[in-house]
């Protein structure tokens, strides 16, 4: 028998027997569930607090906003610390429906929407094993809220941006590959950049998303 011969079946040998001793594992040392995945996300987004408030910007002390349902989309990496609990950072971009009203001097447009950084704990309620696994969502948010106005009659335009910490909770249903979740976010903040006295004033940019998942296993 040649050398590269000798090689290949000192290889083979090797191979085969690393697989007969995985497979000789006790059940318990061998992962059968992912430890990690990717989850695509998108869903409706409702303006709860000032966001979703009537419209009275322009008078004194006001702070409605007159937005309307959205939509949301953003991704996740999740990371299983057990079958039970999980953690995972996200990415979310969040629009709300602009709000068009009109004054003595013509038509204007109020635009929000939010970048929404998050990081997240999940429980688990049920088994992996289970069709259907409730689970609880807590979490930790960095909430970049975004207000633009743009003026029909000078076609002139107003933009600013206001990070705020805020926390997020809720519940979902996981079946297989898909999940379905609804999220109550808390997100409360103070400035002077939405007023238009100069004012600093407090706003509650409060909002709830309803999503739907893909997750993709990454191992």
């Amino acid at each position: 028998m040649s050398t590269d011969a000798k090689g290949r079946t000192i290889w083979a040998v090797v191979v085969l027997t690393a697989v007969s001793a995985l497979a000789c594992l006790p059940a318990h040392a061998q992962p059968r569930y992912a430890t990690s995945e990717v989850l695509l996300e998108g869903g409706v987004a409702m303006p709860e607090g000032d966001l979703g408030s009537d419209f009275h910007w322009f008078e004194p002390g006001e702070t409605g906003l007159g937005a309307e349902t959205g939509y949301e989309v953003g991704f996740r990496f999740r990371y299983y610390f057990s079958r039970a609990m999980a953690a995972s950072g996200s990415f979310h971009y969040v629009d709300f429906a602009n709000f068009l009203g009109s004054d003595e001097l013509g038509g204007f447009e109020v635009a929000t929407s939010i970048l929404r950084y998050a990081i997240d704990l999940n429980l688990y309620l049920a088994p992996e094993r289970a069709s259907i696994r409730p689970f609880i969502i807590l979490g930790a948010v960095l909430n970049n809220n975004r207000y633009r106005d743009y003026d029909d009659y000078d076609q002139s335009y107003y933009k600013t941006s206001i990070f705020a910490l805020g926390g997020a909770g809720g519940i979902g249903l996981r079946m297989g590959i898909f999940e379905i979740s609804g999220i109550y976010n808390y997100n409360r903040f103070e400035t002077v950049r939405l007023d238009p006295e100069g004012l600093k004033r407090e706003y509650d940019w409060d909002y709830i998303m309803v999503q739907a998942a893909f997750a993709f296993p990454t191992y």
